[in-house]
């Protein structure tokens, strides 16, 4: 029996204040997901191994069975993969967010809050010509610099998530100047303030290149990815899923939910594993936009679930959770467990459970 994961990234919301689970979806009107909940299985996980930052490449490559030992210690060199770049096994690869301060310099925003993506494209040609550091555009507030031969310099600086540290003053969360590496990305931060005013570069997620195993390795069986997120989709070009272009999709809460469905149901026919990746949800809470992830939400149940509840075939288990929770009062995630909705429930759907 093939399984269809659909992975809803930062689905649920604030632990503390009862939220989570199928109590936060009814609130936001998911009424297929909540109909799986009822009549096929209901459950929680965490997918954050011990002693790991709770993040999607974290949590994705846990759900995908990769022993927590073979996990990646940055996320950067995945995200290169996934606009076919390929940096070299002596280069480091580091996330650059568009962030933005206020007027004391504390980080307000870890997606450039304000900006339309015409001008994020603009801030970043303009940081690069000035810096002389070629800061390579993924979309919207996302972008990659790759140093060459940087490798040797991969344990000598620290750097902190933006999602993460929402409120934090600027000097406490860019990297030391210890090291050339770290003393150049300083620069940078300093330099795109200069340029940019209420808006910087800030790097993390550093990365080198270090080998995944495969999916076929690990499970026996081929496997697919619908994925639009960089780094989702870097994780399917690593582990050998096979992972078509999207034509609409935008990794946000704009994207084009049926065109994605419809992959996810094409592919389903022809593979024993499809994981469909949705990453709006996780942005809107970025933004702190409660109003935005909840609607998202209400999309999602009505143009991909429902769907899929109608047009999957009776021997297709479908499974619908989530990486992790994001919060929308603090903009971070969360290291809790997350629900999951089993439609067709079986051994090959109780095995990514695991």
């Amino acid at each position: 029996m093939p399984v269809l994961m659909v992975v809803i990234d930062g689905m649920e919301d604030h632990a503390d204040n009862g939220l989570l689970g199928g109590s936060f979806l009814a609130r936001t009107g998911c009424q297929n997901i909540e109909s799986i909940a009822r009549r096929g299985l209901y459950g929680l996980v965490n997918n954050t191994p011990t002693g790991r930052e709770t993040d999607s490449m974290v949590c994705i490559l846990t759900m995908l069975g990769v022993p927590p030992h073979h996990i990646p210690r940055g996320r950067a060199y995945l995200e290169a993969l996934s606009i076919g770049a390929k940096p070299g096994g002596e280069d480091l690869v580091l996330r650059c967010n568009l962030a933005a301060i206020d007027e004391e310099n504390r980080l307000i925003s870890s997606c450039g809050a304000g900006l339309t993506d015409a001008q994020m494209r603009q801030a970043v040609r303009i940081i690069s010509k000035e810096t002389g550091l070629e800061l390579l555009h993924l979309n919207t507030y996302k972008n990659l610099l790759i140093i060459q031969e940087g490798k040797q310099y991969f344990d000598t600086f620290k750097t902190y998530p933006p999602h993460q540290n929402i409120g934090r003053l600027l000097k406490d969360i860019m990297p030391a100047a210890d090291s050339p590496v770290g003393a150049a990305l300083q620069k940078l931060v300093f330099a795109s303030q200069k340029i940019l005013g209420s808006y910087v570069i800030l790097p993390w997620g550093e990365a080198v290149r270090e080998e995944l195993p495969s999916f076929f390795t690990l499970h026996g069986i081929e496997g697919a990815m619908v994925a639009k997120t960089e780094i989702v989709r870097g994780i399917g070009v690593a582990m050998g899923l096979i992972c078509p272009l999207l034509d609409r999709a935008t990794g946000d809460v704009d994207t084009d939910l049926c065109e994605k469905a419809t992959m996810a149901m094409e592919l389903v026919k022809r593979y024993d594993f499809v994981m469909l990746h949705i990453n709006g949800a996780d942005e809107s809470a970025h933004r702190g936009n409660f109003t935005e992830k909840a609607a998202f939400l209400k999309r999602i149940d009505d143009e991909v679930i429902g769907p899929l509840l109608d047009g999957l075939s009776a021997d297709t288990a479908l499974i619908v959770t989530s990486d992790h929770a994001t919060d929308c009062e603090s903009g971070a995630h969360l290291n809790a467990p997350v629900s999951y909705y089993i439609w067709n429930h079986n051994e090959e759907s109780a095995k990514w459970l695991k």
